[in-house]
């Protein structure tokens, strides 16, 4: 469903929206704006005094171009494609030179104008096109300086230009520097801090990311649930930091043992996850007994030898959603844990829910 026109100019839905091409609509709020008050300012610069030497029809012009821009931008919205998108701040660069050459004085306040167009490029788009569009600006400003045969051309030629690629410079760091911390507080969230392995959280977008890719491409994708036997007597008998170095020593077991297609999770207190794709419940069925085995002869001259009991269940071309094949891992562990711990059991073949 397409947002509201109200929605779409919403200045509050644009601060909460992603940045950069990942997010069109944040694109195409931003065209919105920026070409909308372009416009806005070169109606003001007409009405408002202004030096003899303007030629008001090409002014205009260019504001009435900028509100067309601007409000195609409103209409397309998330429809803009990625391409239009990445040139949008050329015809912004295009509009401001014409105004500055319109404006005729060869003093033009225009080229300041620039500056929203290292902003807009820098916020947006790639590294490679800030690059595009500083170059754009430069040339532009050369054609404008020539056009109205401006004085000092070379020393307002470089204070601007130096000042837009400023601009453009800091905000890209800023940007890139956000975007950083914005995907290290992600995959902190994400990830348990004693193990290294994802939490419940990561656990379940992997899942949901798995079954999706196995749906699309028709093939297998396995789950093993696994528990630790007996795991609440390491902590009475040796102590919680006794029962935090089991638990690593599992997850390096699990990260050792598992592919790199593999996706390793603790789920919680004692419980771990293994995704395994492209696996049938055979295959996924094998790794599980090696891991059992591995665990046991990794803590069999422990105080307390843990072991492991895991659940494994499959859906055949991702044809389950992700809590049906969870639930199914999770019936296969309980039926483990009855038949006596230690071993490893399959779930029934899971089906659509």
């Amino acid at each position: 469903m397409e947002p509201s026109l109200r929605r779409r100019i919403s200045f509050g839905e644009f601060c909460g929206a992603a940045t950069g091409l990942t997010d069109r609509s944040a694109l195409a709020r931003t065209w919105t704006y920026f070409f909308a008050a372009g416009g806005t300012l070169s109606l003001l610069a007409v009405l408002l005094p202004h030096d003899r030497a303007t030629y008001e029809p090409g002014v205009l012009a260019c504001g009435a171009l900028a509100y067309g821009v601007a409000v195609a931008a409103l209409l397309l919205f998330d429809r803009i494609p990625l391409a239009v998108s990445q040139l949008l701040p050329a015809v912004g660069t295009l509009l401001i030179s014409a105004a500055a050459v319109f404006e005729g004085s060869g003093m033009s306040v225009y080229p300041v104008a620039y500056a929203w167009v290292a902003v807009a490029a820098a916020q947006l788009l790639s590294r490679g096109w800030v690059a595009v569009h500083v170059a754009l600006v430069g040339g532009g400003f050369a054609a404008v300086l020539l056009a109205t045969r401006a004085p000092s051309a070379a020393v307002q030629w470089i204070l601007v230009l130096g000042t837009v690629t400023m601009v453009a410079a800091v905000v890209l760091a800023l940007r890139l520097r956000l975007e950083g911390l914005v995907g290290r507080l992600d995959e902190a969230a994400r990830t348990d801090p004693l193990t290294g392995l994802l939490n419940r959280r990561g656990f379940d977008a992997a899942l949901e990311v798995e079954i999706e890719r196995a749906r699309r491409s028709r093939t297998e994708v396995s789950l093993l649930i696994g528990d630790l036997d007996s795991f609440k007597e390491v902590n009475d008998r040796l102590g919680h930091g006794a029962g935090d170095a089991a638990l690593e020593r599992v997850s390096a077991v699990l990260m050792a043992a598992k592919r790199r297609v593999d996706v390793a999770a603790r789920l919680g207190g004692e419980e771990f996850a293994l995704i395994v794709p492209d696996s049938g419940e055979e295959a996924a069925h094998v790794l599980a007994e090696r891991l059992r085995e591995e665990l046991r002869k990794t803590f069999a001259e422990e105080p307390v030898p843990l072991t492991v009991s895991f659940g494994v269940a499959g859906s055949p071309a991702g044809a389950c959603t992700p809590a049906a094949l969870l639930e199914a891992a999770d019936r296969a562990l309980y039926r483990a844990k009855e038949a006596g711990r230690d071993r490893s059991v399959v779930a029934p073949t899971t089906g659509p829910a």
